[in-house]
């Protein structure tokens, strides 16, 4: 018997599992450490180059081939 009684009764097995709950705790855990830095500095957080936005005034040109039969 998993409670130990040995009277044959079935009884609840009182107590909580901790180690899914500990993994989870872990996982939030790092979940907010990478939010947490990217909401403090946003821009030094992830190296990233954003292509500049087009003047209204450029057109782009695009290169195209039309085949007929």
């Amino acid at each position: 018997m998993a409670s130990g009684t040995g009277n044959g009764s079935s009884s609840m097995i009182n107590g909580i599992n901790v180690t899914p709950l500990v993994d989870i705790m872990l996982v939030l855990l790092i979940v907010f450490m990478v939010t947490a830095k990217l909401v403090v500095a946003p821009a030094t957080a992830l190296g990233v180059q954003l292509p500049k936005a087009a003047s209204g005034d450029a057109v782009q040109v695009i290169f195209s081939v039309e085949l007929t039969s």
